[in-house]
């Protein structure tokens, strides 16, 4: 079941509700399966909740300093790695050969592929492979979505909501045809060095604010949100300095932010995606490969040193430990 007739379900069972409490208990079952970014009335419900339930991974959610790029650049250190090259096609040839083709008409080959390209890129056809991929991971491919988590930024000289809360957080209650909008605030003034707020919205609602609504609008409802809720006056707080928006939904190298299961699929879809096809040249690693920590950052990470060890068993990661790597 999807996870909002499961959480609309158990409501009606518990019995009489007035349309505060029903509003308020919605919110807190969707608040901690809403990092998936699925929408709610797709969203498989069985395994973000049985996910939450276990412990996959200590630690807690960290900002590498400079941005994710300081990442890929100590991981690929002393690699080769060109930039701006869009793939058009990959064909195993019959030499047990692999041939890329790029979108200039130029080739590259290789003994090995390995395609880290998100979900949204495989869903929308984007590369053609040849021979055809096996009906199995196609099928996989399909019964798995790409979920919504956008960001909206925004900055002011003056952090003028410091009176008003202490934490950083702050969790916004409001609805709008059944959808929660932008319903979480963080202060990441320490992060960015200047008074800032980013504003974290997903699923439902975050297919609809990006089809629907300008950078400008989603800044000023944004604000207005904020404002309210801060208990403050719109008149009284300046506009935003800078701002910034993301659009993960239509950016043509991912189409979305991460992989969630829908109603249709299971944690099998994401390792049939996961296996290597064409005789074993093709192999295939991204947080849509690994269900055990997809949606995240270090899964991906493991699930490209998992396919390195396919082709390198001494192959490894400074801080991975290997023995995250199933066996085959």
């Amino acid at each position: 079941m999807s996870a909002k007739d499961t959480f609309e379900k158990f409501l009606d069972n518990k019995g009489v509700m007035d349309e505060t409490e029903r509003t308020r208990s919605l919110f807190l079952f969707e608040k901690p399966i809403g990092g998936t970014a699925g929408p709610m009335d797709d969203l498989n419900v069985f395994y973000p909740v049985n996910r939450e339930s276990g412990k996959l991974c200590g630690g807690y959610d960290q900002l590498p300093v400079g941005g994710f790029s300081a990442l890929v650049k100590k991981i690929s250190k002393g690699l080769n790695v060109e930039t701006e090259k869009v793939v058009n096609q990959i064909e195993s040839t019959g030499d047990k050969e692999m041939k890329v083709t790029l979108s200039d008409g130029s080739t590259e080959t290789a003994n090995y592929v390995i395609v880290t390209v998100p979900l949204g890129v495989l869903k929308k056809n984007n590369i053609t492979f040849k021979p055809a991929l096996p009906k199995a991971k196609t099928d996989a491919i399909a019964k798995l979505a790409m979920g919504f988590y956008e960001k909206v930024i925004m900055v002011w000289d003056k952090a003028w909501w410091k009176d008003s809360y202490k934490d950083g957080v702050l969790l916004i209650n409001k609805k709008v045809d059944g959808m929660t909008v932008f319903p979480d605030f963080v202060d990441i003034t320490d992060k960015l060095g200047q008074p800032a707020v980013v504003c974290l919205y997903n699923g439902g609602f975050a297919r609809h604010a990006q089809d629907t609504m300008t950078d400008e609008q989603m800044v000023d409802t944004c604000r207005e949100m904020l404002v309210k809720a801060c208990g403050k006056e719109l008149k009284d707080v300046p506009k935003c300095k800078a701002s910034l928006c993301t659009r993960w939904r239509s950016d043509p190298y991912s189409y979305g932010s991460y992989s969630y299961i829908t109603v249709k699929g299971t944690p099998q879809d994401k390792h049939e995606i996961a296996a290597p096809a064409h005789d074993g040249r093709l192999l295939f690693a991204g947080e849509h490969t690994i269900p055990e920590h997809n949606a995240s950052v270090h899964g991906p990470v493991i699930s490209g040193l998992r396919e390195a060890m396919r082709l390198d068993k001494n192959a490894k990661i400074d801080g991975v430990t290997p023995g995250v790597i199933p066996k085959e």
